[in-house]
């Protein structure tokens, strides 16, 4: 099939080739749209209704590269990222997040409203729990921050 239509093999499918040449591989593949897309950040779960979940991964675009992710639906997630990895035609997972710039499980005021307080002891005791070591989230790079 790949000799048919005179494409290479995809090397960016290749867990064991170096990075920066999956890397390459992959954005010589895409389009315009595709990167695009890629840049792009959705959001879902804000009403997961039974009757609107299928509505709900309808609209949102096979390409996506990440999402804002509101539900603790299983079943949701697993219909975005089926959709991302089966319906896209390079197949890149999305990456899924929380929104938590007024703080995890709690509410702080934003960043910006925390530096305005010019308390910066405040600031670092009120995020304490949340200093590296205590992290409950992977970093969506990848890559330790140690």
């Amino acid at each position: 099939m790949l000799e048919a239509r005179n494409e290479k093999p995809a090397v960016y499918k290749d867990a064991k080739a170096p990075t920066e040449k999956r890397v390459e591989d992959l954005l010589l593949r895409m389009t315009m749209e595709e990167k695009v897309l890629q840049l792009s950040q959705y959001v879902a779960g804000r009403n997961t209704n039974a009757n609107n979940i299928g509505e709900e991964v309808k609209n949102i675009p096979a390409e996506i590269g990440a999402l804002l992710y509101y539900s603790t639906s299983p079943h949701l997630r697993n219909n975005i990222q089926k959709k991302a990895m089966e319906e896209s035609r390079l197949g890149i997972p999305v990456l899924f997040g929380h929104d938590v710039i007024h703080g995890f499980r709690t509410v702080y005021p934003i960043s910006i409203a925390q530096a305005c307080s010019w308390n910066p002891a405040l600031v670092e005791k009120k995020l304490a729990p949340w200093l590296p070591g205590k992290r409950v989230w992977q970093d969506w790079t990848g890559r330790s921050r140690r």
